[in-house]
């Protein structure tokens, strides 16, 4: 059979603790150190005996590595794709206990490449829709599962996809997503990810290491804190799993990777204010990391004066710069300019 080609197109403190036992850190220099973290449930759950699940599920076809399982297809990586395949079986393991399958969990994987951690889903009991953009590999793990009904594959690109209904559909049971993602898209896969958290209850990525940092960083004058660090507190509460070293990928990457968790909010359980118009303030403040956020907001409508006078309100210096604000900050910062301006509106 051939596969479907439709065309479907960030407030840790210091330390928290992972759901699964793992100690999580906001600060960069933290990340460093949590390089092999023994991963220990500590939720009262038995960790997943993926022996027990399959004695239950559907026989598992033969897998064979990536680089043979390139060979029987007639492929070879695409770069442009940023095609690396995942080697490790003991990182595969880490992405099933950071994402905490459960036999009938429904998973969303992005990029399943040559299925090596499709099977770990599937022999973990979840069902899975796979979205895989190359369609040879579409295609090949089609046929390979073609006798299993827990596992639907899409083969569309993620980034074009428009309409979540499409692919989740509004059910009681929200998904968890699972992806090694190409570097290249990390961040605005997130963009589209992190808001949809009626839909999917969990992110686990494999990331650029350098990227997790920025991702994790919460604290205020982290020279990793970023726009894309405010949106990940807002929607989230994110954790690092683990690296993965370069060399666990074929073909390897120039850098090493990394495993990332991100729990993310409902709608609901977000803060309540104008989403579009504050993810604009913050990128507006972080135009020019070096200068003040007074004079950065200009493109916002707000004068130099009005932000000193808010940030002066906060307790913050009028002086501050763009990563010296948290982003519970950033959202209070916002309140008193909107204040500022409707009080400057004429009767």
């Amino acid at each position: 059979p051939r596969a479907r080609c439709n065309i479907l197109t960030s407030h840790l403190s210091a330390v928290r603790k992972h759901p699964l036992g793992i100690s999580t850190a906001a600060n960069s220099s933290s990340l460093g150190r949590s390089q092999w973290i023994a991963l220990r449930p500590s939720n009262g759950r038995s960790r997943i005996s993926r022996s027990s699940v399959c004695s239950s599920a559907p026989t598992m076809p033969d897998s064979p590595g990536p680089q043979v399982r390139l060979k029987q297809l007639g492929q070879n990586p695409k770069h442009a794709l940023g095609q690396n395949f995942l080697l490790d079986e003991q990182v595969v393991e880490d992405i099933l206990k950071a994402a905490d399958i459960q036999p009938g969990d429904k998973i969303l994987e992005i990029g399943p490449g040559t299925g090596v951690l499709t099977r770990g889903l599937l022999e973990a009991g979840a069902n899975v829709i796979a979205i895989e953009k190359d369609t040879g590999l579409a295609a090949g793990l089609q046929e390979q599962y073609k006798d299993c009904p827990q596992l639907e594959v899409i083969c569309a690109d993620f980034m074009r996809w428009r309409k979540k209904e499409q692919l989740l559909p509004e059910e009681s049971e929200r998904y968890k997503v699972v992806a090694n993602l190409p570097y290249n898209i990390t961040s605005d896969a997130l963009k589209r990810m992190l808001p949809m958290g009626d839909h999917i209850s969990d992110l686990v990525l494999m990331v650029q290491f350098e990227a997790a940092e920025r991702l994790i960083s919460s604290s205020a004058g982290d020279g990793d804190y970023r726009p894309i660090s405010v949106r990940v507190h807002f929607y989230s509460e994110p954790s690092f799993v683990r690296k993965v070293d370069k060399e666990l990928y074929f073909p390897p990457p120039a850098v090493d990777g990394a495993i990332v968790g991100f729990k993310l909010r409902e709608i609901k359980d977000t803060p309540q204010v104008d989403k579009t118009f504050f993810f604009r303030l913050v990128g507006a403040a972080f135009t020019s990391k070096r200068k003040m956020v007074r004079n950065n907001l200009k493109s916002c409508g707000f004068e130099a004066s009005e932000v000193g006078a808010a940030l002066k309100k906060m307790g913050i210096s009028e002086t501050a710069r763009p990563n010296e604000l948290t982003w519970q900050q950033y959202i209070e910062l916002m309140g008193h300019l909107q204040g500022m301006s409707k009080q400057e509106e004429p009767i």
